[in-house]
């Protein structure tokens, strides 16, 4: 079987307004060979994006105080993409956020795999991988060509294991304990501040990307504390990895 978009949220599939003092205690799953095309929702060009309480969001949306327990798991079995596949982004609270998340916890593991239909690296097309303990990554792309990024991350603690099995080579993906992928990584007043992460991280597969405890990509930080355990099993050389910051 294969997929196209699809956004799944614990309480919400897709917000576009502020969400506050939820609790999802309910498991969320996501299985296929392959994700066949993106698609559009609502001027977003999307892919399967996963999140403990909202899949996927646009402006308007906010989460504060709200709490997932449930496990998040994606699999696709044998990933042979027939074009570049960016980004999909699974998050413990939110998978695509575009907008502030404040005072949230996850506590629900992750777990993420995508092996490659040939057993090899996925390395003719990207196919880009944003976790999050919190939010999988503060960038949507429009129907536009433009970019949605305007998240910043406050007094979230995630506790939940986060555990990615990745073939895909051709590009970095991002793995956080609070964010994958913050920002468009360029100067920007977002700020990913007063977060911890507890829980631990584990990489494994032919991938190239960029791990850590707080924000798999690079962005801004202020107080934030990581005391999970990063353990990189396999991983492609030119990936990088850090307490911190990928």
């Amino acid at each position: 079987s294969y997929v196209k978009a699809a956004a799944l949220g614990g309480i919400v599939g897709y917000q576009t307004a502020a969400i506050s003092g939820c609790t999802n205690k309910g498991a969320l799953s996501l299985s296929a060979k392959d994700i066949s095309a993106k698609s559009e929702i609502e001027g977003v060009t999307s892919l399967p994006t996963l999140g403990g309480i909202i899949g996927l969001s646009n402006n308007g949306f906010s989460a504060d105080g709200c709490n997932n327990y449930g496990k998040i798991t994606v699999n696709y079995s044998a990933a042979a993409p027939a074009a570049n596949m960016n980004r999909n982004q699974h998050g413990g609270i939110v998978g695509s956020p575009v907008g502030d998340v404040s005072n949230c916890n996850n506590y629900g593991d992750l777990e993420i795999t995508l092996k490659s239909a040939s057993g090899s690296a996925i390395a003719d097309y990207e196919f880009i991988l944003c976790i999050g303990g919190i939010g999988g990554g503060d960038y949507i792309n429009t129907s536009s060509s433009g970019v949605i990024s305007n998240t910043n991350y406050t007094n979230c603690v995630n506790e939940g294991n986060i555990k990615v099995y990745s073939d895909a080579s051709k590009a970095n993906s991002t793995v956080g304990g609070i964010v994958g992928w913050p920002g468009q990584e360029k100067a920007t007043d977002k700020v990913t501040k007063n977060c911890t992460n507890k829980g631990n991280i584990t990489i494994s597969g032919l991938l190239k990307g960029r791990f850590a405890g707080i924000q798999g990509g690079t962005g801004a930080m202020d107080g934030c504390v990581n005391e999970g355990k990063i353990t990189i099993e396999s991983a492609d050389a030119a990936s990088a990895v850090g307490s911190l910051c990928g």
